[in-house]
This record gives structure tokens, C-alpha cells and sequence, in this order.
């Protein structure tokens, strides 16, 4: 044991499950065994090969050394931050509130660092992005999950809404990381229904103390139905204009431009004006990571700000959304023939199937050189990495393993 760790440091996990498990597959493939691996969120493409935009490439290759090579300012470039943010909500009012960050991860950080104290909890919902529970236990913040609501079940309404008002009580304020729409890693959107009764929940808890919500938004680019994007983006805006409850989102690059390496994201909140928290959200950037890289920046103010690029852009995007969807669709029809239950695919890289042994049926799986994550009632399942010819044997390990 080294003893120049803290106590609080000893017996660490670490590995990152989502990692490790892709690295055991990586491993396995290299050495030629028949691998089919459905645990990491990369989009891939039929030939098993990583998935680039044409047009972010071509813009990032034009970027100029001034472009790429100064620091950016601590809270990032104003035309960048308005930018991510008109990109989703393009009637919000400017300037916007933000700063950018280390991708959505970093945005997540940064409001536990402002809207939590040290020791109190953060809620969203199970099932869940895996790491959320280690972004929380970084920042000295314990993960508070409640059931998702799925379509045709209202009964967590009243769960939900128990658990918000117990913690409402006992640290009289509320953060919600809200993964809506293109859940990870249901693959789905709430109904408006539940949204709007989520939100009414939202506002009711407002009464009693400061009600915060950080939108999770990683996947909005590949959705089934765009146009259902865009009323659900609205209604949150519409809301967040409204509410006297604090709506914010958490932006990335990574999946929308397929810059995963690039590591750069938002942290926004276009419907408010409060130099408190502008100093805050400063004061984090510069003692959590100093500032945001400058190069993607660059490449988001002129890819965002050019409308014949985005055009090029949208292209590509349906391109790739219509293989998602496909994809989901194939894996959904064979899964349904074997009567095994699985979530509907509305948008994202992912689709859960229920399992009551998680890590028994993962084990089971990873005998047949399959890989998926295994979350806490069933497994994650990466239709990103899914390729059109594996499915069927994909299908017919789990309807053996199950």
C-alpha cells in the first residue's frame, strides 16, 4: 500500500468498467478471435471501421495556426458558446450564459462544483451513463438514481417524486442530470407526457428551494425523427423561460462531430442573466482545467456559423442516423422473434435489454466473444458498433445465454 495516499485514495477501482471491457475486446480481436464488441460509444461502420465526418475533417484542416495554437479564455470564445447553443435553440437570446469545457463530462463537473455542496446528492435516472457515478464521487457527491420513465408506465411518477421531495428535505436543493432526449442507455426520448409532468414536478419542488436541471445532451444528431428533436428541445426551452427553477445543458462535441478526441463541450444556461454564477462557472473553468482547447472552438465557430457547411453537415448526419436506426430496427426484429424484451430505439448509440443477472449474463456472453456493458438490471448494448452481419449471431448468443 502506498502511504502517501490518502485514506480516502486506498483500494480504488481502476479501471473504468466501460474501458476495461473494451480493452479486453480490443485485446481478444487483435489476437484473431471472432469478436463482436458492444461496449464502447463510438460509431462505427459496417466494415468495422471508425466513423469521420467528411466536412468536420475538412474544416478542421483549414483552421489556421492562430486558430488552434493561443490559449482560449478561461470561459471559452462567447461566439463558440453561442454557437453550441444556437445550434440546439437558435431563438435563445444572446449573449449566452456559459463556458465551455472538457466535453458534457466537464459541464456535469462544473455544475456539481456550483449548484451542490460537498456531501449532497445529485439524481437522475437508473438506468444511467456508468461514469455519472464516478463524476459524483470525484466531487465528494453521492448519485441518487430513480426509475425511468418508460412509455405506457406512469407508476414512477409518484416514486420520483417521493424520492425528489425526501431530498428536497434534507439538503433543501435539488440538481437533476436530465438524459433527454436519446437516453443512454435506453435509447429512447421521455413521451411528452412524462416530461411535462417531470417538469411540473420541477416546478412544484421550486417552492421549496432551488430546483436545478443540467440537460444531458450527447446524441441529438442521431435520432430517428429530427423534427421530434426539435419540439422536444423547444418545450425545454419554453420551460426554461418560464420556470423559476435553473434549466441548463451540458453540450458536446464528441458524438455530433464524431471528435471524440477532441474534448471540448459547453456548459450553458440560456435562459438566465446572473453575474453570480458567471463568476462561478469562471472561477471553476480556471481551478478545475484552466480553459478548453482552442482548436475546436475554432472549428465549431466556423462549421456553425457557415450555412452551406452545415447543409453538408446535415447530410451526412441523416446518412448516419438512417444506418442507426436501421440497425436498431434489424437487432429489434430478431430480438422480438426470440420473445427477448428490449428498449425502443427513439435516438443515440444504445439500447438496453432487461436482465435480472447483469454480470452472469455479460460473463456468459464474453464466453461467446461478445462484449456489452452490464448495468445494473440488464445490459447495455452498443447499435453503434453493431455491424448489419453480426446481428443475427449476436442475437442467438443472448437468446442461449439468457
Amino acid at each position: 500500500m502506498d502511504t502517501h495516499l490518502i485514506s480516502s485514495r486506498h483500494n480504488l477501482e481502476g479501471d473504468d468498467p466501460i474501458f476495461r471491457i473494451n480493452t479486453i475486446a480490443q485485446s481478444r480481436q487483435a489476437q484473431g478471435h471472432p469478436v463482436i464488441n458492444l461496449s464502447i460509444g463510438t460509431l462505427l461502420d459496417d466494415d468495422g471501421q471508425l466513423v469521420t465526418l467528411k466536412t468536420v475533417i475538412d474544416t478542421w484542416k483549414a483552421l489556421t495556426p492562430l486558430e488552434v495554437h493561443p490559449y482560449a479564455p478561461i470561459m471559452g470564445d462567447l461566439k463558440y458558446i453561442e454557437a453550441m447553443t444556437h445550434r440546439y435553440w437558435p431563438e435563445s437570446p444572446t449573449p449566452v450564459l456559459g463556458c465551455a469545457t472538457p466535453g458534457a463530462t466537464g459541464a456535469l463537473v462544473v455544475s456539481l462544483r456550483n449548484l451542490l455542496e460537498p456531501g449532497q446528492s445529485v439524481v437522475t435516472f437508473a438506468p444511467c451513463w456508468t461514469p455519472y457515478e464516478t463524476l459524483a464521487f470525484e466531487n465528494k457527491i453521492k448519485l441518487e438514481k430513480v426509475p425511468y420513465l418508460f412509455m405506457g408506465d406512469d407508476t414512477p411518477l409518484a416514486v420520483i417524486e417521493s424520492k425528489l421531495e425526501s431530498i428536497m428535505k434534507q439538503q433543501g436543493r435539488i440538481l437533476f442530470w436530465l438524459n433527454d432526449p436519446c437516453h443512454n442507455p435506453t435509447g429512447q426520448h421521455l413521451t411528452t407526457a412524462h416530461r411535462q409532468a417531470l417538469l411540473s414536478m420541477f416546478d412544484r419542488l421550486s417552492q421549496q428551494g432551488p430546483v436545478s436541471v443540467i440537460l444531458d445532451l450527447a446524441y441529438l444528431e442521431f435520432a430517428r425523427d429530427a423534427s421530434a428533436i426539435q419540439n422536444i428541445l423547444k418545450d425545454y426551452a419554453e420551460w426554461g423561460a418560464s420556470t423559476p427553477a435553473l434549466l441548463g445543458a451540458a453540450l458536446s462535441i464528441s458524438k455530433p462531430l464524431t471528435l471524440y478526441g477532441a474534448r471540448c463541450g459547453a456548459l450553458v444556461f440560456p435562459w438566465r442573466t446572473d453575474d453570480q454564477l458567471k463568476t462561478a462557472l469562471s472561477i471553476s473553468c480556471r481551478g478545475l482545467f484552466s480553459n478548453a482547447p482552442r482548436a475546436p472552438q475554432s472549428l465549431v465557430k466556423k462549421l456553425y456559423g457557415d450555412k452551406s457547411l452545415l447543409q453538408k453537415l446535415k447530410s451526412e448526419h441523416h446518412h448516419w442516423s438512417t444506418l442507426l436506426t436501421n440497425r436498431a430496427d434489424q437487432l429489434s426484429k430478431l430480438l422480438s422473434e426470440k420473445h427477448i424484451d428490449h428498449s425502443h430505439f427513439d435516438g443515440g448509440f444504445f439500447i438496453t435489454v432487461p436482465h435480472d443477472k447483469p454480470q452472469e449474463l455479460s460473463q456468459r456472453l464474453e464466453a461467446q466473444d461478445i462484449y456489452s456493458v452490464p448495468l445494473k438490471r440488464g445490459i447495455r448494448v452498443a447499435i453503434c458498433a453493431l455491424k448489419e452481419k453480426e446481428t443475427p449471431r449476436f442475437v442467438d448468443a443472448l437468446h442461449r445465454s439468457i
